[in-house]
């Protein structure tokens, strides 16, 4: 079963950086300071995290996600990363990232879980990048 637990960074601000590494292998800021980190477990293991802030009132905007590097590249990542999408609805209704043109492995994760493309934007370096959202599913 995949949990997620809540944190504000100033909670685990400390700890942050190596929950970072975990993942990215290395700390880097990039001048992207999140609010709010979700810790991911699979059956009581650590699995990855999502981080990100609040955009408004039912929106989150996600920064920063990834699998621990053992479990990256995993056929069940998709069901793993859907079921955390999931789970992030029950708080918010939608859920916006960007994500580089030419970072084709998250960019193709992220449109197979549900996400959509909603515009492209360039960055101050010439960056193309891909803005996603994904939208609670209304059960009726």
């Amino acid at each position: 079963m995949i949990r997620l637990e809540r944190y504000s960074l100033s909670q685990i601000q400390r700890e942050y950086p190596e929950i970072y590494k975990t993942v990215f292998g290395e700390w880097t800021l990039n001048g992207n300071v999140p609010s709010l980190i979700y810790i991911g477990y699979e059956d009581d293991k650590y699995g990855g995290f999502l981080a990100g802030y609040i955009h408004n009132y039912d929106t989150f905007y996600l920064q920063r996600t990834g699998f621990i590097i053992e479990e990256q590249g995993k056929v069940t990542n998709k069901l793993r990363a859907k079921t955390a999408i999931n789970i992030l609805h029950q708080e918010w209704n939608y859920i916006l990232s960007l994500i580089r043109n030419d970072d084709i492995k998250p960019l193709k994760m992220a449109l197979s879980i549900g996400f959509k493309i909603i515009g492209v934007r360039i960055d101050t370096q010439h960056n193309t990048w891909v803005e996603l959202i994904h939208c609670k599913q209304e059960v009726n």
